[in-house]
């Protein structure tokens, strides 16, 4: 007669079972811990590179500074946040070659802080170069096409126009179409 095995223990298979769930735990933290820091990748290199341009500005090193926001520029929408710390109406006198610098077309994402900038900057050349860059990004014009000849104000009369049609454009339809 074949021999059968003695019938295991009561405790064998919750061992085994509790075993199982600790691994499968583990592989859950493990998962969430690989997709936040996925999610977080992005930001904290633009919080690097922010820095980085930040700090070259502050002690004259335009080219670094250059290459610096290259990088943020690389990075995206990401690197929104960033780059509306950097252009922050402080009076920092390095925003208006970062709106230069990144002002292009295809950098939209930018809008919500050119147009903070255009608010609420008091420098004309700043605000100018604001707007002017909310211009290519949108795809509408917001300077007036000519100033009247002998109009009181002339050039700053026209940065005010510029300015009262970008946020008039603002608050109808570009933030619906243009947030983040």
């Amino acid at each position: 007669m074949p021999e059968t095995a003695p019938p295991a223990p009561e405790g064998e298979p919750r061992r085994q079972e509790r075993g199982l769930l600790w691994f499968y735990l583990l592989l859950g933290l493990a998962a969430a811990v690989f997709a936040a820091g996925a999610l977080a990748w992005r930001p904290l290199r633009a919080s690097q590179w922010e820095g980085r341009a930040r700090a070259a500005y502050e002690r004259g090193d335009v080219k670094a500074a250059g290459d610096a926001l290259d990088a943020l520029d690389a990075l995206g929408p990401a690197a929104g946040p960033a780059v509306g710390r950097l252009l922050e109406p402080n009076r920092a006198w390095y925003r208006g070659q970062v709106i230069q610098q990144l002002g292009r077309k295809e950098n939209r994402w930018m809008l919500p802080a050119l147009v903070r900038l255009a608010r609420h900057d008091t420098d004309a050349a700043v605000v100018r170069l604001s707007v002017s860059a909310a211009e290519s990004m949108s795809g509408r014009i917001f300077f007036p096409l000519s100033t009247p000849p002998g109009a009181a104000g002339g050039a700053a009369a026209g940065l005010d126009e510029a300015r009262r049609r970008l946020i008039d454009w603002w608050e109808a339809e570009g933030s619906r179409r243009h947030r983040p």
